[in-house]
């Protein structure tokens, strides 16, 4: 606020003068640079060459690659699920396919039903492995332009708006998310921060609706849930900080606005109530619900991490990947709080110059972004590997449902308001030099943020003949199928295997998130002649009495078919290894021996 001055006006604590109307300034100060239209294709042209450098590897090889190894191979499964339950009328929280005779509750798992729904076009008309890498592939080219688009919104920064897309969408967290499509697409945060800072106070000269935006928040927070609920939790929370640090600064204006605001965030309460009710009512109570949730990382940011690259920074040395492997991190990759000294010494700097001019929004600022760093260092802080102190996660990870996500992951929130300060800073410059020489040091110091590409991407394991043709029909529809190898974990040639089939048969084992006693596994539990077979097919002898109870476990495990590959490794020793442990009946069937287990 300016000395001359006492009214303001506020989005999300951002403060503005009450002469510049609109947040920041008005456009027109962005376009000194260069005209509107060349901004205007600038940003999604270079977010675009971005996204196809860093999946080269899949947009040179969409058939035959997919981006995130197994969990690819997981999301492709999922996406094949969500077209499968449409055509069939089927519950889609819920799959018998996998994890059989039990199944999988899909809500407990990355399953994303708003996104995998709405790709179901994609899925049907290009399959599920080429649909989810096509989706990897755009996934931070639409999260950097709807980043783009809601700070152009908010400041009136074009450069800024530029900036704070590649920062928020191409920066470190992107890198260590690569293959994870629930936590890379990310384009509705953004707008989320839009329409919470227009609920709480809005802009001058602008149709004061709340229920309406409040409405309008609720679904979007409700498309974010069932896409990823871990983003959620981390909106959810920095929301809260945003709204306390915005009562701090603010509190004649946020008390003004309280009653409008309060409607609006029932309304919005209420909205998205109806479209996750029954999603949420599944996960809970639903069929393989877990009954004490699923244990996430203890993944968190060290205060070194800040200013020590990641191992997929092009800016990391030898000495910084070897010092990654301190950091309380998943693995060196997920060290996504990576900031870089440029960029932290520039935030500072950038701080100071509002806190001079006496603008309210660097103390705002300040204390949410602040609490979103306390945050991703989890608790205990930790600082080269050794605690130093307890950290405000501690108390919010004991929250019901709010503990339930990887501390680290704040770094996306972290990184969409450095976007947020560097726009909100830029849109104060008047004069075309001092821009210029502002957007040159912002690109300076965001720089060592580059990720190296192109990410990795892995070749599907070879299909049978048999899943792919009219053979598969000696498998009745819906039966439950082992097929061998049946390798460690994660499991996934088999769910290939079935997803070319269309999901024709429900699969023993899996890769997924499954109920196991009172609590979760990532591994499917096998039935209970399965240690009997791989002792057998691995040419290890089984005495006569431990071969009369595998044969009564095959009889009660529901399995009626065993499919024996040509990729296992002695495929003879596991036709006979079957017929031994479970008395089934062998046929080859194309390439593959089918073994029909009696009832």
């Amino acid at each position: 606020m300016t000395a001359r001055t006492g009214h303001f006006t506020l989005t999300m604590g951002c403060v503005a003068e009450a002469e510049e109307q609109l947040i920041g300034v008005t456009p027109r100060s962005a376009s000194r640079l260069a005209p509107h239209w060349a901004l205007g294709l600038l940003a999604p042209a270079a977010y675009a060459l971005l996204s196809i450098q860093h999946y080269w590897y899949f947009v040179s090889n969409p058939r035959g690659s997919l981006p995130g190894g197994a969990d690819g191979i997981l999301y492709a499964w999922y996406f094949q699920s969500a077209a499968h339950s449409l055509t069939h009328l089927s519950n889609p929280f819920f799959s018998a396919a996998m994890n059989a005779p039990a199944g999988v509750n899909l809500m407990w798992n990355t399953a994303m039903p708003a996104l995998s729904t709405a790709a179901i076009p994609l899925t049907v008309t290009l399959g599920p492995f080429v649909t989810v890498g096509l989706l990897l592939t755009v996934s931070p080219l639409i999260s950097a332009w709807a980043t783009n688009t809601v700070l152009v919104r908010m400041t009136g920064s074009r450069w800024g708006g530029f900036l704070g897309g590649l920062i928020y969408a191409f920066g470190p967290y992107y890198a260590g998310h690569s293959g994870h499509l629930n936590l890379i697409f990310a384009p509705l945060p953004p707008l989320m921060l839009l329409l919470l800072g227009r609920l709480l106070l809005p802009v001058e000269g602008r149709p004061d609706n709340p229920l309406r935006t409040g409405v309008l928040l609720g679904i979007v927070a409700a498309i974010q849930f069932l896409v990823a609920e871990e983003v959620m939790v981390l909106v959810f929370i920095a929301a809260v900080g945003g709204v306390l640090a915005l009562v701090l600064v603010a509190p004649a204006s946020a008390a003004r606005r309280w009653q409008k605001a309060s409607a609006g965030l029932l309304a919005g309460a209420g909205s998205a109530s109806l479209i996750v009710g029954v999603p949420l009512w599944f996960q809970f109570f639903g069929a393989q619900a877990l009954t004490h949730g699923v244990s996430v990382s203890q993944s968190r940011a060290d205060v070194a991490s800040f200013v020590r690259p990641s191992l997929l920074q092009v800016s990391a040395t030898h000495p910084d990947i070897r010092a990654n492997i301190r950091f309380h991190a998943a693995n060196g990759a997920e060290n996504t709080a990576y900031l870089g000294w440029p960029l932290v010494i520039l935030c500072i700097w950038l701080l100071g110059w509002l806190a001079f001019r006496r603008d309210r929004f660097a103390a705002w600022w300040a204390l949410t972004t602040g609490g979103l760093v306390l945050l991703s260092m989890g608790s205990p802080i930790l600082l080269r590997g050794r605690p130093v102190g307890t950290g405000p996660w501690a108390l919010v990870r004991k929250i019901p449902l709010l503990g339930g996500a990887g501390a680290v992951r704040f770094s996306l929130l972290s990184m969409l308001m450095i976007g947020l300060l560097l726009a909100w800073s830029l849109s104060k410059l008047r004069h075309r030099a001092t821009l210029a020489v502002a957007v040159a040091v912002s690109l300076l110091a965001v720089l060592p943020l580059r990720v190296v590409a192109p990410f990795h991407s892995d070749r599907l394991p070879a299909t049978p003949r048999f899943f792919t043709s009219s053979a598969i029909s000696v498998l009745p529809t819906g039966s439950t199928v082992m097929v061998l190898p049946t390798p460690e974990f994660p499991r996934v040639a088999g769910m290939v295997w079935q997803i070319r089939s269309d999901l024709r048969f429900n699969l023993v084992g899996g890769y997924s998130v499954f109920r196991s006693g009172t609590g979760a596994s990532y591994s499917a539990t096998l039935p209970g002649f399965a240690a009997s077979l791989f002792r057998l097919e691995n040419g290890e002898p089984l005495s006569g009495a431990e071969l009369g109870i595998a044969r009564a476990a095959a009889r009660i495990s529901g399995v009626r078919y065993i499919v024996v590959t040509p990729q296992a490794k002695d495929a003879r020793l596991a036709v006979a290894a079957a017929v031994a442990v479970t008395g089934c009946t062998p046929q080859a069937v194309a390439d593959v021996t089918v073994c029909r287990l009696s009832r």
